[in-house]
């Protein structure tokens, strides 16, 4: 009985780091995104990466937009998947306004979007827009 409650504590300590991270750090748990709509997230870390899934429905560009966060004028940095496999964004492009823009033509299905930052913590603020071809 104590060997195995011994075996139990000592497997649900090594478990306890895995369930210290954010449930949007992994694809598979990844927040609703939407077209038209600012979302924001936090990033809570230069390794936190905060993933949002998107149903595409028809061919299209799609834009991601963000502007610096918070006091410190950051930008966040964005990855774009589909199917695993990860697509280059545009080169960031900067507007009168301020605004960042980044774009990449895609096809119907899945896509996941991940945030995170270079230079650590802090709250982002984003846009999708799907532009028709």
């Amino acid at each position: 009985m104590i060997r195995v409650l011994s075996v139990f504590l000592t497997a649900s300590v090594l478990l306890l780091p895995a369930l210290a991270q954010e449930p949007d750090d992994d694809t598979r748990f990844a927040r609703a995104a939407y077209l038209n709509f600012e979302m924001t997230t936090e990033v809570s870390g230069v390794e936190d990466v905060d993933w949002f899934r998107l149903e595409v429905t028809r061919p299209g560009r799609l834009s991601i937009s963000c502007s610096a966060g918070g006091d410190s004028g950051t930008l966040p940095q964005f990855t774009l998947k589909s199917d695993d496999e990860e697509l280059a964004l545009s080169a960031p492009i900067t507007d009168d306004s301020g605004t960042v823009s980044q774009r990449k033509i895609v096809e119907p299905g899945i896509h996941f979007i991940g945030v995170s930052s270079p230079t650590g913590v802090g709250e982002y603020g984003f846009e999708l827009d799907l532009a028709p071809l």
